[in-house]
């Protein structure tokens, strides 16, 4: 039994050789694997010296110093392990001096303990054929844990602000100690018996050698982002946040600190976007835009910013938090602001002086001008708003000569409002007024910006659809027919229908009069054939008598 214990020390011991030399050829390539030597090397110098013992009679030569070699072996894994873990807490930078010092002071005191213990028998005392852990010993045990201790608190305090990458290396390494601490917790325990624990205590450090050599290679793209991180992210000339999916803020660079600090000033723990004013996606909330771009965020009094946020996923393409760009333009809104200001103050003077400018001009204008005007006012109708009869013939003549340059249509539609004296008959003038009127904007709403709407007089309207051919000119006509009839009751007015005649030039007519003219025949047509419709001046019959 005690061969088998000890063949299977020596081989993990040559498994840890074999992860030394691999270490040693790529130290270069990942910054752990300098410490991730030594502590392969110490675990091999631990198993073969204790395979030794545990195969050996007590009192065979060198058991007590293959005892010894295994036991400073102990110390230089747990001193080995401590720069494990400061090499992937950070990469880029070596422990300082005074802190070195600091973690070796308990392991070199219990080497030179244990260098010495031929000559004062303090660390193994020997009783009989054998030896028991003396007081030495218990110094060496203590400097062990105490350095194993600094290892894995500083690799859990460094986790909450590392990086991702940084974060997954440091729990592996992490997880890969828990064997040996394991293991060797027991093998104290059974050495507290008086017997020889060092069996027990060395069945960990084979899952750690594997786990730790994992975690130093594999995870080699960490050397690559902490770079990364010191020579873009630490330097980048802008504030860079970065949240989780919450929205807690888990880093930032050195502008993104400064920012912080000025926009939630005397604010302690953890910070989140809300703390500074921003509002992105947050919790539970799938999916999300991968970009969010926010102008001119008001964050504080005179604080605004620009903010350029890019949702970051994990590999099954969960969003897991947000990395953002922010920059603070706070100088170019006040400048901004300054301008429009300054801007408003010169549009008013400019627009007092506008004014006094066109008082003067209303003060010299000439009497013609004054005539012009009043032509302006004469052209509209003063019931209607819209035009009179004054402007439908020239409206026309410039809708054929349209159509006569570009070989194309145009079309007239008279309407007239059906039964209209029955309205004021039974309503009364001002009801008859307000029927007009609501024509009118019924007509004015479904009309082209090209279309002339034209009120002749009385109830009888002509619109000019320049650029439209009979059929439809024809369909237009319908349609504003039933809008504008429909348009009374909306104000209150009682409903009415009307009918319209359509002519088109160059089918009913070349010249202004012929189409006119062409447009009331079939406008006549249509009253004369029952109202309530439209009739095409082609197919109009001349009635004999005009329908009242």
């Amino acid at each position: 039994m005690r061969t088998a214990l000890a063949a299977v020390d020596v081989l993990v011991a040559l498994t840890c050789v074999a992860l030394a030399i691999t270490a040693l050829r790529r130290r270069t390539a990942a910054p752990g694997a300098g410490p991730l030597a030594a502590l392969l090397l110490g675990l091999a110098v631990w198993g073969l010296g204790g395979a030794y013992v545990t195969a050996a009679d007590a009192g065979a030569p060198g058991v007590f110093l293959a005892r010894h070699l295994a036991e400073g072996a102990t110390l230089v894994v747990a001193v080995a392990l401590w720069f494990v873990v400061a090499s992937v807490v950070d990469p880029t930078r070596r422990p300082s001096r005074a802190v070195r010092t600091l973690v070796l002071i308990p392991a070199g005191t219990a080497l030179v303990l244990l260098a010495t213990d031929p000559w004062h028998h303090r660390y193994f005392e020997l009783v009989g054929d054998g030896v028991r852990p003396g007081p030495a010993y218990w110094v060496g045990t203590a400097a062990c844990y105490l350095t194993a201790a600094l290892a894995i608190a500083g690799g859990l305090l460094a986790m909450p602000s590392a990086g991702p990458f940084r974060r997954r290396q440091l729990r592996v390494v992490l997880l890969g100690v828990v064997p040996t601490v394991v293991s060797s917790t027991a093998g104290l325990m059974w050495a507290l018996s008086d017997s020889d624990g060092g069996q027990l205590a060395r069945l960990g450090f084979g899952p750690t050698a594997v786990i730790v050599t994992v975690a130093v290679f594999r995870h080699e793209m960490v050397r690559v982002a902490t770079v990364a991180r010191e020579q873009v992210f630490e330097h980048l000339a802008q504030a860079v946040v970065v949240t989780d999916h919450t929205g807690r803020l888990v880093d930032l660079n050195p502008d993104g600190r400064a920012l912080v600090a000025r926009v939630a000033p005397g604010t302690h723990g953890d910070l989140t976007l809300g703390d500074l004013g921003l509002a992105l996606p947050t919790g539970d909330l799938e999916p999300v835009e991968d970009d969010v771009l926010l102008r001119e965020v008001r964050v504080a009094p005179d604080v605004f910013l620009d903010v350029r946020a890019r949702a970051l996923r994990d590999p099954r393409a969960r969003h897991v938090g947000w990395v953002l760009l922010v920059r603070d333009v706070s100088d170019e809104v006040r400048r901004v602001r300054q301008l429009r200001d300054s801007t408003l103050e010169l549009l008013t003077r400019t627009t007092d002086l506008s004014i006094a400018n066109q008082r003067l001009n209303a003060e010299l204008v000439s009497s013609e001008q004054v005539r012009a005007q009043l032509s302006d006012d004469l052209q509209h109708d003063a019931l209607t708003g819209l035009h009179n009869r004054r402007v439908l013939e020239p409206a026309v003549e410039a809708a054929l000569d349209a159509a006569r340059e570009a070989h194309g249509r145009a079309s007239v539609v008279a309407l007239d409002v059906d039964h209209f004296k029955d309205v004021n008959d039974a309503h009364g003038h001002a009801v008859g007024d307000a029927v007009l009127r609501a024509v009118a904007a019924g007509l004015a709403a479904g009309a082209r910006p090209s279309d002339t709407v034209v009120r002749v007089g009385g109830e009888e309207f002509v619109l000019v659809l320049p650029g439209i051919d009979h059929v439809t000119a024809r369909r237009r006509a319908h349609e504003l027919r039933v809008l504008a009839g429909a348009a009374p009751a909306a104000v209150g007015a009682p409903g009415v229908t009307l009918s319209a005649g359509v002519a088109s030039y160059p089918d009913d007519g070349t010249t202004t009069a012929e189409v006119l003219e062409a447009a009331d025949r079939a406008l006549y047509a249509a009253k004369h054939h029952g109202r309530d419709r439209v009739e095409s001046a082609a197919a109009a019959a001349d009635p004999q008598t005009r329908p009242a």
